[in-house]
């Protein structure tokens, strides 16, 4: 039996301020629960008489706290979808009930009992930081979800020093799901009973497609799988957070709760390469003359081409710069376009050796810039006998073979260092590292290293404990790029602190305020990718109507093509019989009808023989798997020079079609024909953010399929922000009715 505590009365006054949000609704029942304590029937003698926690189903707790309704069963259901491992259960199924794990919530969300929050010091913020991703690995741990990700497709590429690198496929139907595969990770690799460790080399998240090597020949066959924790690398990350000593930090002013970081040192400014905007030009001078900077650089606007400048200005200053992004694709990508911007002023700069690229890298263009890798004969040798010792090292039974264990520790500890010692001579010799954050963690000569500045891109997929560990030994400038308005970064705990630390992109260390007018932030303007009609969708709700179109040709490429001339198109499949939600035991989404008609639209494009690139986008993991099979089929049956990119909104960021269709596949009514509720991924916030990629990726035609209705009247359209209704409502006005 648990009793009901005090909150401040402030608290329990205020009201629930955003419906979309299942923190604030969770914050909210529990301030209401207290509330009601008075008004429960009491369960022990007079003498024992205090207000307790019962048991409640969903329909019991929506009623108690949000009156009757099936509003309230949904806000019950969302609290508890996000924050389960806050309540306590005393059964299962439909009629489940749960009560609140008092002691729990206290010790990992203070806020909701009081309005006086502490006073938070430097050691303080370490320690929240470090508490945060202990939050995060120990949700892990207790995750109810699968910690695997099956595998299909698994192939073998080579062997390189003894090592073997493969290829496969990850495949979940989940929503809920989150594979996190960044590069350098070690996880374990299970086929029925055969056992080992694999590192990580590239995740494509578009893809699924996961490269990895080990020191083992895999068994062919069977059910392969991967671990999908990434305790390795939150263990490494809360080591080097522990090292610093935040009270001398050049940049502990970010971290803080109003930081001041606004200054402006007197720096020469070199010619800047490229032609460059106004808004671009702009952007480089603030970053080269202030220590912190931010590029807001929204879809199209050449965030990349803007960076390449900054790092040739950086370099030709002799400066050191450290590069990193989340993901492998936006280093490459940021090291080709920098390539690029120094060929067309000197050649000869590349043959140095002054500029590096770490890492895993499977892009072809990329791998002829040879003069980029400092990998060797003597580096491939370490790296194989530190892979064979991380894998080998998991299997000994320390207690029982405790010499061997200590011998094969130390064995890897000389390895590391000595391919620390080995990199280390042309790392420091470089003058542009470019590399995944990851990577930058867990690579010793890279992480001991000190460097005048540290470029983020993709900044708004980043969390602040990154940029943490990464800024330790940067001396200069902190340059942040990225697109807020876009997707955040990934965390499964939902603690007060993670919240704060994990669920927060590098831009909320900001502030709440208005980020453009920041001093610290650029934003770019002028945007090149989308046709106007296309970028028009998202440009008053996401940017304030701030940016200006380039037009060039391929905005109007495929201006022609089906199913109606324009470079927007909504095909409103709502009064189709076929139109229709079902959901799998995952309870992920997908809709034959609306797959029916996109496939049939592929076999026009096919048909008619367009030049264009052509992106398939759906919310929901079960359609980007038809989608997937489908195209597998249509292209192996009669196109095999057809091509078709296919993935969730996520795996899309960064990327770009000349036509991109989106299937909203959610509507008004399932299989059975009874109304169904609209998925989450539409919710709130994160609604706004994945309308904004899914939309904003076509260069010359948009084609969204789905139903017109649905936003405004499904059930629970209450929690779509107003903005996506908008934003469809756009798109609607360019209907096509089939």
């Amino acid at each position: 039996m648990q009793e009901l505590i005090h909150i401040d009365d402030e608290l329990i006054r205020r009201s629930l301020r955003d419906k979309n949000d299942p923190k604030e609704i969770f914050y909210y029942y529990i301030r209401q629960l207290v509330r009601k304590g008075s008004e429960l029937i009491y369960l022990q003698a007079p003498r024992h008489q205090k207000p307790v926690y019962f048991y409640f189903t969903n329909g019991q707790a929506a009623s108690l706290i949000f009156g009757n309704g099936q509003d309230g069963v949904h806000l019950i259901t969302r609290m508890l979808g996000q924050y389960r491992e806050f309540f306590e259960f005393d059964s299962t199924g439909r009629l489940r009930k749960f009560r609140p794990a008092i002691s729990l919530i206290r010790e990992h969300h203070p806020g909701i009992f009081s309005v006086r929050p502490p006073q938070i010091d430097d050691i303080g913020i370490q320690q929240e930081i470090i508490q945060a991703l202990k939050d995060e690995i120990r949700s892990f741990n207790e995750s109810t979800r699968k910690n695997y990700v099956d595998l299909y497709g698994l192939t073998y590429l080579t062997t390189v020093k003894g090592i073997q690198v493969y290829s496969a496929r990850c495949f979940t139907d989940s929503d809920d799901q989150v594979i996190q595969l960044p590069e350098g990770l070690k996880v374990r690799y299970k086929n029925h009973g055969f056992i080992t460790y694999v590192t990580i080399l590239q995740f494509d998240s578009r893809t699924s497609k996961v490269i990895f090597q080990t020191s083992r020949k895999l068994p062919s066959g069977g059910r392969p799988r991967l671990e999908n924790n990434p305790w390795y690398l939150i263990s490494n990350l809360i080591k080097s957070i522990e090292r610093i000593d935040l009270s001398s930090h050049r940049f502990r002013n970010l971290f803080r709760s109003a930081p001041d970081i606004i200054y402006f040192p007197d720096e020469n400014i070199p010619p800047l390469a490229g032609n460059l905007d106004v808004s671009q030009q702009e952007a480089v001078r603030k970053s080269i003359t202030q220590p912190v900077t931010y590029i807001w650089g929204p879809p199209g606007t050449g965030k990349s081409y803007t960076l390449a400048s900054l790092l040739l200005a950086l370099f030709m200053k002799g400066e050191r710069t450290l590069v990193c992004s989340i993901a492998n694709v936006a280093v490459n990508g940021l090291a080709m376009k920098l390539v690029a911007a120094i060929k067309k002023q000197d050649a000869e700069i590349l043959k140095r050796g002054e500029i590096l690229r770490i890492g895993y890298v499977g892009d072809k263009d990329l791998l002829e810039v040879e003069e980029l890798f400092p990998e060797d004969d003597v580096t491939l040798e370490f790296r194989s006998r530190i892979q064979v010792l991380e894998e080998e090292i998991p299997a000994i039974d320390a207690d029982k073979n405790r010499t061997t264990y200590a011998r094969k520790l130390s064995e890897l500890e000389q390895a590391k260092h000595q391919l620390a010692n080995h990199l280390r001579e042309r790392i420091e010799n470089a003058r542009i590292i470019f590399t995944t954050s990851s990577k930058a963690l867990m690579e010793e000569s890279i992480s001991e290293a000190n460097f005048d500045n540290l470029v983020i891109d993709e900044g708004s997929m980043m969390s602040p404990p990154i940029l943490l560990a990464l800024s330790s030994k940067v001396t200069k400038r902190i340059v942040v790029a990225g697109d807020h308005r876009q997707l955040g970064p990934i965390a499964l705990s939902n603690t007060a602190l993670s919240d704060r630390w994990l669920h927060s992109s590098l831009f909320d260390l900001l502030g709440t305020g208005d980020i453009a007018s920041h001093e610290a932030v650029s934003m770019l303007k002028l945007q090149r990718r989308c046709a106007k009609p296309i970028i028009e969708l998202v440009n008053t709700e996401f940017y304030g109507g701030q940016l200006d179109t380039l037009k060039n040709d391929r905005q109007s490429l495929c201006y022609e093509v089906s199913p109606r001339a324009g470079n927007v198109t909504f095909v409103d499949l709502g009064k189709d019989e076929d139109y229709a939600v079902a959901r799998t035991g995952t309870h992920s989404r997908y809709n034959e009808g609306s797959l029916e008609y996109v496939m049939c639209l592929l076999g026009e494009y096919d048909a008619d023989g367009i030049s264009g690139s052509v992106g398939i986008i759906a919310p929901y993991r079960a359609q980007v798997l038809n989608y997937q099979k489908a195209v597998e089929e249509f292209v192996q049956e009669c196109k095999p020079n057809f091509e078709a990119k296919v993935g969730t909104i996520h795996s899309f960021q960064g990327s770009e079609c000349d036509i991109i269709i989106f299937d909203m596949v959610d509507g008004l009514f399932d299989t059975n024909k009874s109304p169904i509720r609209i998925g989450n991924l539409y919710y709130g916030k994160d609604g706004e953010r994945l309308v904004n990629v899914a939309l904003s990726r076509a260069i010359s035609k948009l084609v969204v399929v789905g139903c017109s209705k649905v936003l405004w009247e499904g059930m629970h359209h209450g929690q779509v922000s107003t903005s996506v209704k908008r934003i469809i409502d756009k798109c609607a006005s360019y209907r096509v009715e089939i």
